[in-house]
């Protein structure tokens, strides 16, 4: 209402008093209610009101400065998008004056102000525009209703139309603009796909809102995009993704039907040639192998190799040395159906089955590194284990590189063996040694695993997550349970008695005897409990209270004053605690 009678107020000094009565006074929201006394007054107020209406760029003059940029391109208030592809021009100029000058007053350099200065003066052009007020004619006699929503993007915006079509009974069509956003792309960071996936979610948004204040009934909904990619990212129900597209994907999801979108050209307009879209049922994506926003799944990498041991059969054990003692009868048995002259023995077979194991997991996860270190051939600089200068040993055993190969000493010592921490068999290993050292911390743990001869990719994170697993580590680290005091006697709670009239005496202790300092705070290296028998007097009761304490309930009151001597109270010999 304030921008209405606004334009009432300015169109009084170029259009006449006439004009701002009847904006400011006739009108109600958008609805103007007047009487005339003859018929061409009636239309030339109408004219004169709509030439007001029709000024939406003021001719005030503002200066050629970042202050004056923004003043300009936030004047034009455009809620449905009507001059959307105008404005984002504005908005692109804007963010380049920002990144190009340092204060707000500073004048705008040459290449930018021959850019700004030509938009600026394609503004009044704007006053030429004329907008119907319906949509598409005779609404409601179509008896089928769609919304047509485009997006694309490109490095500098991202955009998204609506459009309203309608079926006739003759077989006839009409479409008309329903609503229309447009938005700068920001400046770094995004690819394309990345900008056509927004866009995707931009028009699906735009086409909510249009469905819910259009307050029609409407039978489908259908999104354009010319970009097969993003298309692939929608359709996709198998590969999963990193997390900018998963995110926006996810939030993507929620409110689409992949079976909504179909491809468009890139060259053809949507608002004129909205038949000679392509629809397909399906829409691959397009090079997982070589987009970066695709995840590369373990089990599509596993299911590659057709020989070794198959993850179901490793799956299967939950203690490392089952599984070995598993492989070593195997490997006995086809020992002695071969029938071979020198037979191994016990402990060749389990090392033999130790190596079986572990190599068969360095093929199936480090498959391209082994063949390049078998062609003599560099390995990749994404490659986890790149660092660690690997090679492989006469056994076959991709190992961890390094200076000490002339050490004369062990190899798993020299060179330990590397395993991925994002397997079964790796988790048997963690457990197996974590238990060796007595279920000590993550330190020791990663000691024993190194001195044992692997090299765990990520080991730190796997040993603490067995540990934190582990029920005997929860067990022995759980922090001690304290017992909650039980209420007070009633004979402690009568108000008014005089002090000492009811005493609490913890006979059983036991007491800190010995107490040295330390750094931070006091030991209690010795502890004594002691028992002490005291005659029955009279007046006096005894109440057990909370297992070890003996409350004594002293009435001293017929005998004036109470002593013990040393004689009336005996002790118990002190145990040490």
């Amino acid at each position: 209402m304030y921008g209405l009678r606004r334009i009432g107020e300015l169109a009084a000094k170029t259009h006449g008093q006439e004009v701002k009565d009847f904006i400011v006074n006739d009108f109600y929201v958008d609805d103007g209610l007047k009487s005339c006394a003859t018929t061409y007054e009636a239309v030339s107020l109408i004219h004169k009101t709509q030439d007001a209406m029709k000024e939406y760029v003021s001719s005030e003059n503002k200066p050629s400065t970042r202050r004056g940029v923004l003043s300009v391109v936030n004047r034009l208030y455009d809620p449905l998008g009507f001059i959307a592809p105008v404005i984002v021009q504005g908005k692109i100029i804007l963010r380049k004056v920002v990144s190009d000058t340092s204060d707000w007053d500073e004048a705008l350099p040459d290449y930018l102000l021959e850019e700004w200065e030509k938009w600026k003066n394609d503004l009044p052009d704007l006053e030429k525009l004329q907008i119907p007020r319906v949509i598409v004619p005779n609404l409601s006699e179509a008896h089928r209703k769609e919304l047509l929503i485009f997006c694309d993007a490109s490095e500098l915006a991202i955009a998204a139309v609506c459009y309203l079509k309608v079926h006739y009974p003759d077989g006839s069509t009409s479409q008309g603009f329903v609503l229309g956003k447009a938005k700068v792309a920001p400046v770094s960071g995004h690819t394309i796909p990345r900008l056509e996936l927004c866009a995707a979610v931009l028009a699906v948004n735009v086409g909510q809102t249009a469905k819910e204040q259009l307050k029609i009934e409407i039978d489908d909904v259908k999104y354009f995009s010319d970009s097969r990619i993003v298309l692939g990212y929608i359709n996709n129900a198998k590969k999963r993704f990193f997390v900018y597209v998963a995110n926006t994907y996810c939030s993507h999801s929620q409110s689409r039907d992949p079976s909504q979108w179909s491809y468009i050209r890139s060259e053809i307009n949507p608002a004129d040639k909205t038949d000679i879209i392509t629809s397909e049922e399906h829409f691959p994506l397009v090079s997982p192998e070589e987009d970066k926003e695709i995840r590369c799944n373990k089990t599509d990498i596993e299911t590659k190799s057709a020989y070794g041991l198959s993850n179901d059969f490793l799956t299967k054990f939950s203690k490392w040395n089952k599984l070995v003692a598993v492989v070593v009868k195997v490997y006995g048995f086809i020992q002695k159906c071969r029938k071979a002259e020198s037979m191994m023995s016990d402990v060749d077979l389990l090392c033999k089955a130790e190596m079986v194991i572990i190599r068969d997991i360095q093929q199936k996860f480090y498959s391209e590194e082994i063949e390049n270190l078998q062609d003599s051939k560099p390995l990749s600089k994404n490659s986890p284990i790149q660092k660690l200068d690997p090679y492989i040993d006469s056994e076959g055993i991709l190992r961890v590189g390094g200076r000490l190969r002339n050490l004369s000493a062990d190899a798993s010592f020299k060179n330990p063996m590397i395993l991925p921490a994002k397997h079964h068999v790796t988790t048997l290993i963690v457990r197996k040694l974590h238990s060796d050292v007595k279920h000590q911390g993550r330190h020791i743990t990663e000691g024993h695993i190194r001195s044992s001869g692997f090299w765990i990719v990520g080991g730190k994170r796997l040993v603490s997550s067995v540990l934190h697993k582990c029920i005997t580590c929860r067990k022995l680290r759980k922090v001690p349970e304290y017992q909650k005091m039980s209420n007070l006697p009633e004979d402690r709670l009568i108000p008014g008695q005089p002090p000492f009239s009811n005493v609490g005496v913890d006979i059983f202790g036991p007491w800190n005897i010995i107490t040295r300092r330390n750094r931070g705070g006091a030991a209690n290296s010795k502890k004594m409990g002691c028992s002490i028998h005291l005659p029955r007097y009279q007046g006096c009761t005894y109440r057990s209270h909370r297992g070890n304490d003996i409350i004594f309930i002293l009435d001293l009151s017929p005998f004036g004053s109470f002593d013990l001597t040393e004689e009336q109270i005996s002790f118990v010999l002190p145990v040490s605690m």
